[in-house]
């Protein structure tokens, strides 16, 4: 029985058991702001892929609508004609670019695989897909 039973006149603690205890807690929160440090450069390398994967598709795409619109409204106040296959060129081209878009932010989403299972998450998005709503 010698050790379990605490003496009312002695210390809670031990140093060493103190030197110990504030070691791991050191080791700890070294952990913690190591761990924090790396998920926030995770989320800013993210931020910047997506920036650049929307620049370099979505923005282009849209641009080109821009610069397509502002050729037909230039050709129109010159009097100059604008036919319907020129707007539909405009159409064509945002609507593909809608399309992207919607794509875009679907891959973006979190399949709920481990609540609805495999099954589930295709049926859920195959009629999405298939009709052209992504």
């Amino acid at each position: 029985m010698i050790g379990l039973v605490r003496r009312e006149d002695a210390p809670a603690f031990w140093n060493g058991e103190i030197t110990r205890l504030a070691i791991v807690a050191e080791e700890l929160s070294s952990f913690i702001r190591n761990d924090r440090t790396r998920k926030q450069a995770l989320a800013q390398e993210e931020r910047r892929s997506l920036g650049n994967d929307l620049h370099d598709s979505i923005a282009q795409k849209l641009n080109g609508v821009v610069l397509q619109t502002e050729a037909a409204q230039a050709r129109l106040e010159t009097g100059s004609t604008v036919t319907g296959e020129d707007l539909a060129k405009i159409g064509e081209s945002a609507r593909q670019t809608l399309k992207e878009m919607r794509l875009f932010i679907y891959q973006m989403k979190p399949v709920d695989l481990e609540h609805k299972g495999l099954v589930a998450a295709l049926t859920d998005g195959w009629p999405r897909w298939r009709g052209g709503q992504i």
